[in-house]
């Protein structure tokens, strides 16, 4: 697995962690050579003060020439045609220009060097601007240049993931920031304020899940807190399997009922915030069957 590492950080609460969960061999893509994974694109930040790591894919052998702030790297890639290259530490500054080139040339414009977060955990870190307290004054007032996002698409997935989704860097701005992170938004507004370097803020956000679940097996079984917790699962599985129908409790977390397909009716939304409540007049009890509703 390549890996590019970014930033090692405390968390924020229980909801900031370090990037190499998310970043992950680039992806078999058929056509173009190189391809770069979409976390590395136009407006992205890297970290400073720390070697810089930039990965994608090419054919088997390809001749790889990585550029970025006057200093080139050159590799082959692998016989599976994965290659990285590793730049120095730089200080924050920018704009730069990330050039590679192999069969075709790859330009990656307006790149920071800064710091750079990851900003995961449940509804209460996804929980978007345009609905937070005070956001009527703060969106508006929300443009900052060298202040970065990226979202990272949900995706179900039991192992390591090449690459996200379709996904992009922006600056921060009234438009950008509506549907992200009001928490992450908030701490890297202030950070940006405080350190005046640019900010990359990835917001990387589940609701409804638990911190467990964003830990590498072999990470949990070296913290003496979380082992019980993995042995349990590992213990009792199968046990939740039964041949009839059986009660079972569901925490609302942007839920949605979908309509049938022949129909022309629209999603109904549920639940867009664990608070406790439905956020429609059906409530939020619920009968399911799987030969019924299948």
């Amino acid at each position: 697995m390549i890996e590019i590492v970014l930033n090692r950080r405390p968390a924020i609460g229980r909801s900031l962690f370090a990037l190499p969960i998310l970043c992950c061999a680039l992806s078999l893509l058929a056509a173009a050579d190189p391809v770069l994974p979409y976390l590395l694109s136009d407006h992205m930040v890297l970290q400073r003060g720390r070697e810089i790591n930039i990965w994608g894919k090419a054919a088997a052998a390809e001749k790889i020439s990585v550029s970025l702030a006057g200093h080139t790297r050159t590799v082959n890639a692998n016989s599976r045609g994965r290659w990285v290259v590793h730049f120095a530490a730089l200080p924050a500054g920018g704009p730069f220009t990330l050039k590679v080139a192999g069969k075709k040339t790859i330009r990656i414009k307006d790149v920071m060097i800064g710091e750079v977060w990851i900003a995961s955990g449940q509804s209460n870190m996804a929980f978007a601007m345009s609905g937070s307290a005070g956001a009527a004054e703060e969106i508006p007032k929300a443009d900052y240049p060298n202040l970065r996002l990226f979202t990272v698409p949900k995706r179900d997935a039991l192992d390591p993931q090449p690459d996200t989704l379709p996904a992009k860097w922006q600056a921060c701005t009234p438009d950008t920031v509506k549907e992200f992170s009001a928490v992450a938004y908030y701490f890297a507004r202030d950070l940006h304020r405080k350190l005046n370097v640019p900010i990359g803020i990835i917001e990387s956000a589940w609701p409804g899940t638990t911190i467990e679940e964003w830990i590498a097996p072999e990470a949990a079984q070296r913290d003496p807190q979380i082992r019980p917790m993995l042995d349990e699962w590992n213990h009792s599985e199968g046990d939740a399997f039964t041949a009839n129908r059986t009660p079972f409790d569901l925490e609302f977390d942007d839920f949605e009922l979908l309509p049938d397909p022949s129909g022309s009716g629209k999603p109904l939304s549920l639940a867009t915030f664990d608070d406790g409540r439905a956020s429609t007049a059906l409530g939020g009890n619920w009968s399911y069957d799987w030969k019924e509703a299948p």
